[in-house]
């Protein structure tokens, strides 16, 4: 009889495997996907992270397995996310950046976005940005997959790639604004590349508010 743990190991092996032949299939798709969104791709417009979905807007563009984000993730995020998004002074969309063709990146990408079909996605961010499981997909998969109620419903959306279009969307985005590094953050017309400070962010949210 297996291990329970043994079990979960080797079903994210198998997902793994799946995910490192979709990248390939991912670029390929991305070449020819449609510019226009029709109802099957509505599952994938952004998520609002904050209180207010009328609140401004800034968006970051991010990869779950960069050591840049891990780092914005453990010192800056919770202090936006305590001066301006939990108080309604912004909202914040994240933006899908994975690093191209690393397949556990990818990976990494799609756990919220399944996790979202559930509910669950500004929950399973959450989990997936803390300093122990960032960047861990076993840890990461077997917390959003309790964190969800239905792990293996979790790794079959995120094994089928059901949120592909997300990822091209946010490359697509990335390269408009002439994002090449994550973090990144579009503030109006105004793009910031890399882990900035605190204090030069919360400047330019100030300006970037003040300015509407």
């Amino acid at each position: 009889m297996s291990h329970p743990s043994q079990s979960l190991l080797v079903r994210v092996l198998e997902v793994f495997i799946a995910i490192t032949i979709g990248v390939i299939v991912f670029f390929i798709v991305q070449g020819s996907a449609p510019a226009h969104r029709d109802a099957s791709t509505e599952k994938d417009l952004p998520t609002p992270i904050g209180i207010s979905t009328t609140s401004p807007v800034v968006e970051i563009f991010v990869d779950y397995t960069c050591l840049h984000c891990q780092s914005f993730f453990k010192t800056t995020y919770p202090k936006i996310k305590e001066e301006y998004i939990d108080t309604g002074k912004i909202q914040v969309h994240f933006k899908d950046l994975p690093q191209t063709g690393d397949a556990k990146s990818y990976l990494l990408h799609q756990v919220p976005l399944c996790a979202r079909e559930q509910g669950k996605y500004e929950e399973a961010i959450s989990l997936m940005i803390t300093d122990k499981n960032f960047g861990n997909e076993d840890v990461i998969l077997s917390a959003v997959g309790k964190l969800v109620g239905d792990e293996d419903e979790l790794l079959s959306c995120v094994r089928e790639r059901r949120h592909d279009y997300a990822l091209i969307t946010g490359r697509r985005e990335a390269k408009a604004h002439a994002i090449d590094a994550t973090p990144a953050f579009v503030l109006g017309s105004k793009t910031i590349q890399g882990n900035i400070e605190y204090e030069v962010l919360k400047r330019a949210i100030e300006t970037y508010i003040a300015n509407l």
